[in-house]
């Protein structure tokens, strides 16, 4: 008799046996996944973003590196001569111009080096 060789062998942990793994469907596996996610659910270890850890826009252009970023955009300063002058990333500045236009402060279009 011929010896089957299974490659994708691993080791039990609980009798030491080496066995080929089952394979489930994906809809077991989805079925599991769901299962778990109850569960933590139930436990309370399972959910997004704690509340008040988001910072509000007033708050956060209330800031003086905000307060800088605005003031140089006034200017007309790029985005990229922010970035390099504030050591800011490029999306601090984006997201300042975006809540300042929000709240209907005067700021001018965004000036990308990228297109130009």
């Amino acid at each position: 008799m011929k010896m089957i060789a299974y490659p994708n062998r691993v080791e039990c942990p609980h009798c030491g046996t080496r066995h080929v793994p089952k394979r489930i469907s994906k809809a077991e596996l989805r079925k599991r996944i769901k299962a778990g996610i109850a569960k933590a659910k139930a436990a309370g270890k399972y959910g997004g973003r704690k509340p008040g850890t988001c910072e509000a826009p007033e708050k956060f252009l209330a800031k003086p590196r905000s307060q800088a970023i605005l003031e140089l955009l006034m200017v007309g300063h790029t985005i990229q001569e922010i970035v390099n002058i504030l050591h800011v990333s490029s999306t601090t500045v984006v997201k300042t111009n975006r809540f300042a236009k929000a709240f209907q402060l005067p700021v001018p279009e965004l000036i990308s080096d990228e297109y130009e």
